[in-house]
């Protein structure tokens, strides 16, 4: 008879892969680059149509924040597995990179939405007040 161990339940790469295919796709709605919509130049009339809401660039900061939180985990544990030798360090280290790809793309659409806002802020005033 031969020795056999219980197949797992889950496999483990497949399962993480899976999850960082998934955040990956979620992170790529950082928004606020694109819903807070603003003229690059004054068009000289008003009302400008346009927003000065600023809640979509905050919720791409926070999800820069957490991006870049996981990437920095994934970075700290790819380092500190015990060892150096096991299946998951490989793994660990591509993880850091993939969540450092969201965290670049929230930040760059909180700066756009936040540059967009503050536009539409000068936009709004009167053309006199300038």
């Amino acid at each position: 008879m031969r020795d056999q161990q219980p197949k797992p339940i889950c496999d483990g790469h497949a399962a993480i892969a899976r999850l960082a295919a998934y955040l990956a796709c979620v992170a790529l709605a950082g928004c606020s680059y694109f819903v807070q919509t603003t003229p690059m130049h004054d068009p000289g009339t008003r009302p400008v149509a346009c927003s000065t809401d600023d809640t979509a660039p905050r919720v791409d900061v926070v999800g820069a924040i957490a991006f870049g939180a996981l990437s920095g985990l994934a970075f700290v544990a790819y380092e500190t597995t015990p060892g150096g030798e096991t299946d998951h360090v490989p793994i660990l280290g591509v993880l850091g990179v993939v969540f450092l790809i969201p965290t670049v793309i929230y930040a760059v659409s909180a700066h756009g939405g936040f540059a967009n806002a503050s536009r539409c802020e000068e936009y709004q005033r009167p053309l006199t007040a300038r």
